[in-house]
């Protein structure tokens, strides 16, 4: 091989290899000594005061880490490789369903990593990387220099969600900058008038991401970032300009959307039989019960923790019940930054639509009386818990924000950049 192309690949694959340094040395840290790493023993009450901590609090905001995450993947991954399918977990009461209560996620590779000493750990580091990867080629196919797509890509990698909740929410998260990508792609294959004998590729990786999203475990998660996914399908099909065009894009993705539905079917078959049957606690819809999720508000108080998520010191270092519902933190700069975009010139529908869902998710979140009223109006969010889960939605697209100013900067004046920059300072101060 010629240094010329040698030097070409090495261009071309380097910013995949520069997403894998952040997991790889989180990874290492994870499995050494320098800290606690064993979560079924931090976890499981059969110990106290195993040594010192560095910084106070808890390492993840929800225990379910440890006592059914941990417990039931294990578990799944256990039943599945030694010969009966992963149906049913005798380990709990008189038994229960184990592939019905999702969390398992059995049928997730990445999850099989949990059988080895650590795993989760090793299966975090590759999702990281995985949804670091997804976001680095949506910003691209979008249009993004490599620089912004780069940036984006590793502000996703390390996103706010991803330190905070180390339970199966973590597994879906890294599908969404994916779903977004083939989506987009879709869009560019419809808007170049591309033959649909050279889409089969794209179409059967769309399936088989789908359907992914959906075995990782964590279902409501899944459907309220597809609420965004769902509107960024809806902008791209008005950006086309021919109708051929139109129904070529709606008929990729209605393949896409039953080819999911075929391979999760006999998934969900087992979800919902559980559902109807199973106690689902404060995911009850009952409009009486203020303890239900379709009731539930973080107070105005908590947006200090998207900014400043360890002012207040770590994760439950003191009592505050605010730690019980919030799901992640974006931070100022990121912040600032996402703001400066809203206020630099062009692009003005993405930025909008970016916009616009940071308000409707934030206001739900936080029991904005008209924004929270029609969410609780559309189908299934009134029955999962949006204070929380709603989170990776708003953040990718303040992360997608920050990416698009990264592109747009070099292009910029210094006179544009301080009108730029002084607005959003000013923003983020009030």
């Amino acid at each position: 091989m010629s240094e010329q192309k040698e030097k070409k690949l090495i261009y071309k694959y380097y910013p995949f290899f520069s997403l894998l340094l952040i997991p790889v040395i989180i990874c290492i840290f994870s499995l050494s000594n320098i800290s606690l790493n064993d979560i079924s023993l931090y976890y499981s009450g059969l110990s106290h005061g195993v040594g010192k901590r560095l910084l106070g609090g808890q390492p993840s905001i929800d225990a379910n880490i440890g006592y059914i995450s941990l417990a039931l993947t294990w578990q799944g991954g256990h039943q599945l490789f030694t010969g009966p399918l992963p149906l049913w977990n005798y380990y709990e009461g008189f038994g229960q369903p184990l592939l019905g209560e999702m969390q398992a996620a059995p049928f997730f590779p990445p999850s099989w990593l949990v059988l080895l000493p650590h795993g989760i750990f090793l299966e975090h580091a590759v999702l990281q990387w995985w949804g670091g990867v997804g976001a680095y080629l949506f910003f691209r196919k979008f249009g993004l220099s490599r620089r912004a797509a780069l940036t984006g890509a590793i502000m996703w990698e390390v996103n706010g969600v991803f330190s905070w909740l180390q339970n199966t929410v973590f597994n879906p998260v890294a599908f969404l900058p994916w779903l977004l990508y083939f989506v987009e792609s879709l869009f560019v294959a419809c808007r170049n008038n591309i033959a649909w004998r050279n889409l089969y590729g794209l179409l059967c990786s769309g399936i088989l991401t789908g359907a992914m999203s959906l075995y990782s475990g964590f279902p409501e998660v899944v459907y309220l970032y597809c609420l965004f996914v769902f509107i960024w399908a809806v902008y791209r099909f008005a950006c086309l300009p021919v109708r051929g065009q139109r129904l070529s894009y709606i008929a990729g993705l209605g393949g896409i959307a039953l080819g999911t539905l075929i391979l999760v079917a006999p998934l969900l078959t087992a979800f919902f039989e559980f559902l109807g049957q199973g106690y689902i606690g404060r995911h009850a819809a009952t409009s009486g019960a203020a303890a239900n999720y379709s009731n539930i508000a973080l107070p105005a108080a908590a947006m200090a923790r998207y900014l400043f998520p360890y002012a207040f010191g770590g994760i439950f270092t003191i009592e505050d019940t605010d730690w019980n519902d919030i799901g992640g933190y974006i931070g100022l700069v990121p912040f600032l930054v996402a703001l400066a975009c809203m206020f630099a010139p062009g692009r003005r529908p993405v930025k909008m639509i970016l916009l616009g869902w940071v308000i409707f998710a934030v206001g739900t979140s936080h029991g904005i009386p008209v924004i929270h009223g029609v969410a609780m109006h559309i189908p299934g969010v009134r029955y999962a818990e949006s204070c929380r889960f709603l989170d990776s939605g708003w953040l990718f697209c303040l992360i997608f924000a920050c990416a698009l100013f990264v592109d747009q900067l070099p292009g910029l004046s210094r006179s544009q950049v301080f009108r730029t920059l002084v607005p959003a300072v000013g923003v983020g101060c009030c």
